[in-house]
């Protein structure tokens, strides 16, 4: 039987001691939706990390060549060091304004967790969706907030409202994928209220059809 945990760096066992619960529990997510998608591990060697934060799922992942996507350059050095062991090359896109480079490789996994709804608008993240798309990944790994009933944006930037600029109905953010089908998915989880808008979190892994 496959070990759930084939998707966990066994050298990284005291991982959670250095990067916080949060970052923890969004690798444990990972695990289990690839656990849940029957996905060895050997198929992904090309990954993109859209919003890597500290680079820490990449380098739970592990793989050939990383592509990182960042809005703040100054995030690229500790992402690197973070990731220099796990990659054979690692390469570094300031994405701020919509600036998306093309790229040449194959892209086994996109994973873009908790970074859609920090964009400034619906059409915004449909526009980052549809750059991704052109990048055609085997897989997607998806974790972001989103509401049952109508998506929501922020009508002006302040500090109260920067961490959630949107939020997508669920339905309508799976059609922008008609090219790709859920293979895995987690339970709603962490239902709250912003905005006074009911939302929740949900993963998903988005196999290209």
């Amino acid at each position: 039987m496959k070990e759930k945990e084939i998707w966990k760096n066994a050298n990284e066992t005291d991982s959670h001691l250095r990067y916080g619960k949060h970052i923890e529990k969004n690798i444990n997510i990972l695990n289990d939706l690839f656990y849940l998608s029957n996905t060895p591990k050997a198929e992904i060697n090309n990954v993109l990390d859209w919003g890597p934060g500290g680079g820490w799922l990449s380098k739970e992942v592990g793989g050939k060549k990383l592509f990182l996507f960042d809005v703040v350059k100054k995030h690229e050095k500790v992402q690197r060091k973070n990731c220099e062991n796990r990659f054979d090359q690692i390469d570094f896109y300031d994405v701020a304004g919509e600036k998306y480079p093309d790229l040449d490789h194959k892209i086994d996994l996109a994973m873009v967790f908790s970074v859609y709804y920090h964009m400034p608008s619906l059409q915004y993240v449909k526009n980052a969706i549809e750059k991704l798309r052109s990048y055609k990944p085997t897989f997607i790994a998806i974790r972001n907030m989103f509401t049952d009933g109508e998506s929501w944006e922020c009508d002006k930037f302040t500090n109260e409202n920067i961490l959630r600029m949107n939020i997508f109905n669920v339905n309508e953010f799976l059609s922008l994928f008609p090219d790709y089908e859920v293979v895995s998915e987690s339970k709603k989880e962490t239902s709250n209220k912003l905005h006074s808008i009911e939302c929740f979190s949900k993963s998903f892994i988005l196999k290209r059809s």
